[in-house]
């Protein structure tokens, strides 16, 4: 039977809460004193003033993964209280509260005093006598597991539980890498039933997670992903309920691409909770990935692992997932044993050399390519013949084994995984440099491009390493393919190249159709026009589409800017238009012979409304006496009766835009100054 929920925290009691654990989570990733930490105690203080001003104090109950207030407890579903009950709970803190004259000073002391797990139990909190005196208005109460009571909660309900805060962590972290869909992004689903969050959490698919991590810059979010994942790994300490959590964890690290799983942990999480992440993994995450988790570990200096046992770690962990091979549980206990013992801090501790497992070491590490006598993989089949590729690529020796593989996945056209993996490797690979050279020749083009659709995503990390050999049949598709999204895909690839193509690109601008000339301009704007290009003659051409192209090259021109401007105000397409008035931004001064082009637009009622504002802003930058006769007839109009008198015209944008004109330049002018008197138009200056 499911287990009707308590009385809720309030929610603006859970709101400050949740500020609280971002505040420490943010306290974890930076030293005291760092510009990042900012105005953090005060953004607290502010909100809490409230609070205490409402209720007269704040009282807190802490237990292991949440909080207790008022009788009621904090979800443990959340993607934040959860991680701050833990922390306060591994300070052995049984209680903590505010009372009315808390400063912003006692919020960052006691952000400070908990800002990182305690290594002993002289740091923690609850054990450091005297810390509470040092706070007059905030109070902590150290732990005491006799005085300790929790409701007794049935194993079919804490299964729930479990099943309620998996969903919820996984759309947290969807929602914190923006990969959710607009109809999620409100926040409902952290309000939905189990069952109802279980379903809405398997929307969000894991490739889907990853590929918005990637879209994010270099540290967007990266402080929530991180903290959450951290949450996600401690929550899979448990068997898996209903909800496939422990599936996505690592079907998303299995898609990430590495440099993007080490801009997470870089950027996410602090070196102690990134050992912490690896700690709490080494039992349950497939051996690759833990492998591939303990090289990131060992880039950022978190675990001290030599290249020698790194190898290691690689050749067991492919021969951990031979499956059916007698001794694959054996590699994989030893290689979980061998990480444990690197984040204890083994160091190059060396194995006793009269143990099996030392020779089973030796013969792992057999730099000969024959795996020391152990069953090789057979290439035969790609599957297999990709894991060893893999595992090529991460020791940077091809050997016999590799060579095998990769002959046999040339042969079956596997060319996409070949990219896919090569691509992956380590700056400065050589094997993987072998293979690039390998790869760039024409028939593999060719096959990747035979495919319905391309397989662009391949051939845009090959098309670097021989941008020759893919531009011209990439700018063939951008010209004969009906496909919007095919043309779109070459284009981007394209304009990554670079200038280095310019040349290829400007020879194509001799066909007279005029989508080829468009498509063609477009890309030598993106990729920057080789010296000697002009796009005059393109302005003048009778497409519409040709000439905007144009404009854009003249406009990022200084000698031709104000050509273009002009040319700009001239068309009646909207698009084209607003090139003309974004190029005003930020003008200080109005060429005068933009003014009656400027005046015809403010003045088209047939333009959009945000068009006609624009032309009217631009107006304003000028104090000619021609600028203000067109804003004055913008904002005023002629009494019906009495026909030598002006009246305001009804409020609208352009009306409040043409009167700002007017008071910036003629705030003294008496037919000003009425109109500003008008009470729709007071607010104006």
């Amino acid at each position: 039977m499911t287990r009707e929920p308590a009385q809720a925290v309030p929610s603006h009691i859970e709101k400050w809460l949740v500020a609280l654990a971002r505040a420490l989570q943010r306290y974890g990733l930076y030293p005291p004193g760092h510009p990042a930490l900012g105005d953090l105690a005060a953004d607290l203080h502010e909100r809490l003033a409230p609070l205490l001003e409402e209720r007269g104090a704040l009282q807190f109950t802490v237990a292991p993964d949440r909080l207790l207030f008022d009788g009621a407890w904090t979800d443990i579903g959340s993607s934040h209280l959860p991680g701050l009950a833990r922390r306060l709970h591994e300070h052995d803190l049984s209680s903590f509260g505010f009372d009315p004259g808390t400063s912003r000073s006692e919020l960052g002391a006691l952000l400070t005093a908990v800002r990182e797990r305690p290594a002993s139990d002289e740091d923690r909190l609850g054990r450091r006598a005297g810390m509470a005196a040092r706070w007059p208005h905030l109070w902590i109460e150290p732990r005491h597991y006799e005085r300790l009571t929790l409701e007794e909660v049935s194993p079919d309900d804490a299964l729930e539980d479990r099943d309620r805060r998996a969903a919820r962590l996984w759309l947290g972290l969807g929602d914190a890498a923006r990969a959710l869909p607009a109809e999620l992004a409100d926040g409902s689903w952290e309000r939905q039933p189990t069952q109802e969050v279980m379903a809405t959490a398997r929307r969000v698919d894991p490739a889907a997670v990853a590929r918005a991590i990637t879209s994010l810059g270099e540290q967007e979010g990266m402080e929530d992903i991180g903290r959450i994942l951290l949450e996600i790994a401690h929550e899979l300490k448990h068997p898996d309920g209903e909800f496939d959590l422990r599936d996505r964890f690592t079907g998303l690290f299995r898609v990430l691409a590495r440099p993007d799983v080490r801009r997470v942990l870089e950027n996410g999480l602090r070196s102690p909770d990134r050992k912490e992440l690896l700690e709490v993994t080494t039992a349950w995450l497939p051996s690759d990935l833990l492998v591939r988790l303990v090289e990131t570990s060992s880039d950022l200096g978190d675990v001290d692992v030599s290249h020698w046992m790194l190898r290691i770690l690689v050749k067991l962990s492919g021969h951990a997932q031979v499956e059916g091979a007698l001794s694959s549980e054996e590699a994989d206990h030893s290689l979980r044993d061998q990480v444990r013992r690197a984040i204890t801090g083994w160091g190059d501790e060396p194995v006793s050399s009269d143990s099996a497992y030392a020779e089973t070491l030796r013969r792992m590490s057999d730099p000969t390519g024959e795996l020391g006598g152990l069953p090789l993989v057979d290439a035969e089949h790609a599957p297999e013949a990709l894991r060893v590729l893999q595992m090529s690529i991460e020791v940077d020796r091809l050997g016999s084994a590799g060579e095998r593989a990769v002959a046999s996945l040339q042969t079956a056209g596997r060319w996409v995984e070949i990219i896919e993996i090569v691509d992956g490797a380590p700056a400065g690979s050589e094997v993987a440099a072998d293979l690039w050279d390998r790869l760039a020749r024409p028939e593999v083009v060719g096959e990747l491009l035979a495919t319905q659709p391309p397989e662009f995503e391949a051939l845009g990390r090959l098309a670097p390493h021989d941008p020759g050999l893919v531009t011209e049949p990439f700018l063939d598709i951008l010209i004969e393919s009906q496909d919007r999204s095919v043309r779109g895909k070459a284009f981007s690839i394209l304009a990554a190249l670079g200038e280095d193509i310019g040349g290829l690109v400007m020879s194509r601008l001799g066909d007279e159709r005029w989508f080829v000339q468009r498509n063609m301009l477009a890309l030598l704007y993106e990729i920057g026009s080789p010296a000697g290009f002009s796009a005059r003659p393109f302005a003048v051409h009778e497409n519409a589409h040709v000439r905007r192209e144009a404009y854009k090259h003249l406009l990022r021109d200084p000698d031709t800017r104000a050509e273009a401007i002009d040319l700009c105000l001239q068309e009646t397409d909207p698009r084209t238009l607003s090139l003309g008035f974004g190029a005003l931004e930020g003008a200080r001064a109005l060429e005068p012979g933009l003014i009656p082009r400027l005046a015809r637009l403010a003045g088209d009622a047939e333009l959009p409304g945000e068009l006609r504002v624009t032309a009217t802003r631009a107006l304003s930058l000028s104090d000619a006496p021609a600028a203000k006769r067109t804003l004055l007839d913008l904002s005023l109009r002629r009494h019906p009766i009495l026909f030598w008198r002006r009246r305001p015209r009804p409020d609208s944008p352009v009306v409040r835009e043409a009167a700002s004109g007017l008071a910036r330049h003629w705030p003294e002018d008496p037919v000003v100054r009425e109109l500003l008197s008008h009470p729709d138009l007071r607010t104006v200056s």
